[in-house]
Parts: C-alpha cells; structure tokens; sequence
C-alpha cells in the first residue's frame, strides 16, 4: 500500500512560488527560530509587464562560448522573448532578506530531522518506503557521507502569513543554471539593469566554493540522462566544479559505463574508473531499480544503482539526502517543531485532517513533480 500524507493548504493568497538555492555543505543542528527573524510575503512579490523592440526581442542574450549555453538555446532557443511583450518578477530587499532567513532556518531543521529519523528508525522508516536492506547504507551515507551536499532547493510559497515550505528537494535540484546565469543576463539584455541588483550573482561562486571543500581525488564524472535540462544543468555544474580545480566528465546515459575484467570497477567509455560522481538522477531512480532486482547488482550492463550504490563511488547528493527529499519527512518536521512559521502542518493521521482549516493537499510519499497530489476543501 501507498503511504498518502495530507498537508494543510496555504492561505487562498498563497498564489506564488520561491526557488531558492544552497550551495554549502549540511549544518549539523537546527537554528532555533526567533519570530524577529525577518520574513517574506505575498506582497513582496510583484510581476511586471515588459514591452520590448522587436531588435531587443528578437536578439541573442547568452554567451554561445559558456559550454551550456547551446545546450539550453537548444532547448529554449536563443531570443531574448519569443513575443514582445513578456513578464518579469522582482521582490523587496526585505522579502530577499526573508527568504535568505527561511532557507539557512529550514535547511537546518530538515537535516535536524534526518538525523531524528536515523536514530528511531525502527520506528519512522515505515513511512519512507525504502526497502529494508537500503537503511544500513543510508546510516552509512550519514556517518561517512554528511558533508557531501552541494547544493539544494527549498519550494516556498509567499503568502499573507509569510514565507511556507512545500517541500526540500535535497537530492537532484535542478535550476542552478537559470538562478547563475540566465536570468541575470535576460535582465541585462532586456533593460532591466536598473531596476534592481540580482538575487543570485554569487551562486556559481558558491558552487565551485563547495566544490573546492570537498577534497575530491581524480576525476568527476557528471551523470545525466540524455535530455536538454539535464545536460545544461550538468554541464553549469562541470564549469563550477572545473574552476575548482576538479578534472570533470561528462557521462550522458549509462551505456558507456562498463566494469573492469573483474566485475569490481566500474570503467567509463574511456577506461578510466569512476570514482567520484555528482548526478542528476534521483535516488528515487535507484530504489526502483533495486527493487525491481531485488537488490541484486547487473550483469554486464551497467545500471544507474550499480553505479550509486557502488561501494568505491563517493557520490554527491549523498544517499542520506533521500530523507529529506521525501515527503514523509514533512509530518515529522511538523511534530518537531509544531510552531515553527514558515511549515505548513503535516500528518499521516487522518484524524487530524478535520483541524486543517481551509483544505489541504494530500500527497504521496514517494510521488515526484506533483504527480498524484490531491487538493481537498474543508470548507
């Protein structure tokens, strides 16, 4: 069976959602919250419409030299806007500082959580639905493996209340390229320059920080599926991994991907071993591999899990990071700390459900990109 999870509704003026990215390794404890923390709010958040020339919409704005570039123009091509007329968001320096308190707070608290989870985990790994034999693995991960991040995403909705968290994707976060680089050159491109100063300049800085930290021996593969977003993602990544000082290669797919005359290493297409990876996949990508092999390695053809799973290969997001990508870590959150302001309560208990003023969302465990979320009304 499905484990199902309800999640109270935000506020009807919860209209508009946050990305926000991390690029620094994990906090060991949560920060206690102080409600004189600052917040952000709906109107802290404005669209605006942009009228452009035709010479200004019709212009390239992406540096074609940026190895991701052709790969993202592929996928989106290279205009500034396919119409001429087009939108654009800004938010107050006050709802940037909120959003900048919520993230360092909540980042803190869900890998607070983790850490509750591994240690009653008789208890609460039920609800993750990871198989059994995976759990030593993931306390492994945890032991060994902690300061292995990179980076992050926490989905936030501003509302009239202030800042709330959907959810943290902790594992495969996906638009670094369009926080680092593109945005900022679209503003720039569009006349935009003046109205404000970017809310992520620094963040391929900060990657390759990160990267610079983590004291990587040899090469970095960067493993991707053969799609547009992930290749472009994958190679921003490379770049800021490559001004670290860390020799980097792509992988697309796994059919290059073999083992040594052994059946121990696991070789690249050019015979070298692949022993530290940074991916796009998901674990969740890995627990349905393992469990439709019952946990028995490929033979021969290299699969995803043979390679994340492999015990020589020291991979970024690390296995740990499934617990607070999934979405059975929000009721836990919201029995740890039942008053914190930026949650919006959780339960797995029905029960509780009749309290949720409003409505809620009831959302499947291990179920990805809103797939399968249902929105109840309890008026």
């Amino acid at each position: 069976m499905t484990t199902a999870i309800a999640t109270e509704a935000s506020a009807p003026a919860a209209i508009h959602s946050s990305r926000t990215k991390l690029a620094q390794a994990a906090a060991s404890s949560a920060v206690p919250l102080n409600h004189t923390f600052p917040n952000s709010y709906k109107d802290d958040l404005a669209v605006h419409t942009l009228q452009v020339s035709p010479e200004v919409g019709h212009a390239r704005y992406l540096d074609a030299s940026l190895p991701y570039v052709p790969v993202f123009e592929e996928q989106y091509g290279p205009e500034v806007s396919s119409s001429l007329q087009t939108k654009y968001y800004t938010l107050t320096e006050s709802g940037q500082a909120g959003i900048e308190a919520a993230t360092d707070s909540l980042h803190a608290l869900f890998v607070q959580a983790t850490e509750h989870v591994l240690l009653h985990q008789e208890a609460l790994a039920p609800y993750f639905h990871i198989p059994a034999a995976l759990w030593p693995r993931i306390q492994h991960s945890w032991a060994h493996h902690k300061n292995d991040t990179i980076s992050g995403r926490l989905d936030f909705a501003l509302t009239d209340q202030g800042t709330k968290v959907y959810e943290y994707n902790a594992d495969s976060a996906s638009c670094l390229m369009e926080c680092g680089y593109t945005q900022d050159a679209w503003s720039k491109a569009a006349g935009l320059g003046s109205i404000g100063r970017s809310n992520s300049a620094t963040l391929f800085s900060q990657l390759t920080a990160a990267w610079k930290g983590k004291n990587v021996q040899g090469t970095l593969h960067l493993l991707c599926d053969d799609d547009p977003e992930e290749r472009y993602h994958s190679l921003y990544m490379k770049a800021a991994a490559e001004a670290a000082g860390i020799p980097c290669t792509l992988v697309v797919g796994v059919q290059e991907l073999h083992y040594d005359e052994d059946g121990v290493t696991i070789l690249d297409g050019q015979n070298h071993p692949v022993r530290n990876v940074w991916k796009t996949w998901a674990w969740q990508t890995v627990i349905s591999q393992y469990e439709a092999g019952n946990g028995a390695a490929s033979s021969g053809h290299v699969q995803v899990m043979d390679v994340m799973l492999h015990p020589s290969v020291r991979v970024f997001e690390p296995l740990w990071t499934v617990l607070p990508s999934s979405k059975a870590i929000l009721p836990i959150l919201s029995q740890l700390a039942p008053d914190n302001p930026y949650l919006l309560r959780s339960t797995f208990d029905a029960a509780d459900i009749a309290t949720f003023k409003g409505g809620y969302v009831a959302k499947p465990v291990m179920g990805r990109t809103g797939a399968n979320d249902q929105l109840y009304s309890n008026c």
